[in-house]
């Protein structure tokens, strides 16, 4: 997945493209649940693989015009260019169901383990700016993990939050 550096520069011309042409834009911050129980239970070499995996869940979800970005840690965000808020929602919950069905596989065991994640979205305003937009997918992140994570969030941008 992409970088912290490869956002700012292409999240940004995105940004002003979907502005400029009145164009649908969604975005996404989703984050693995319990993830640093996962680095203290396994360690970090089985974080790690949770990470891949994850990352390559997200990757088989999407299309190939949109931009994942490992944000950091086990945050990630995504910006979906030319989708409404509607198919939006599809594709988180395509993401948050793909991904709790994985099983990932321990080093050296027999066992394996799931995880999931919780999803915040939000589709574009007039006068988003990259960090306006994340925000806003971020705090609906953080609802859903507040009514017990593993759920789809969308952030309508006037206040109001949808579980799925």
């Amino acid at each position: 997945l992409h970088n912290r550096r490869w956002l700012e520069e292409m999240y940004t011309r995105e940004l002003s493209r979907s502005n400029s042409g009145n164009l649908h834009l969604s975005a996404f911050m989703l984050d693995i649940d319990h993830f640093k129980k996962i680095n203290d239970t396994y360690g970090h070499l089985v974080g790690d693989r949770v990470l891949i995996a994850v990352a390559k869940s997200i990757l088989h979800c999407l299309r190939p015009t949109d931009m994942p970005v490992r944000y950091g840690g086990e945050e990630f965000t995504i910006f979906l260019p030319g989708t409404s808020i509607e198919n939006a929602k599809i594709v988180g919950e395509r993401l948050r169901a793909s991904i709790e069905s994985m099983k990932i596989q321990l080093p050296d065991q027999d066992d394996s383990i799931s995880v999931t994640i919780s999803v915040g979205f939000t589709e574009r305003k007039d006068g988003d700016t990259v960090e306006t937009i994340i925000k806003r997918a971020d705090d609906a992140l953080y609802y859903a993990k507040e009514a017990g994570r593993n759920k789809v969030c969308v952030n309508l941008g006037d206040g109001t939050m949808f579980l799925f």
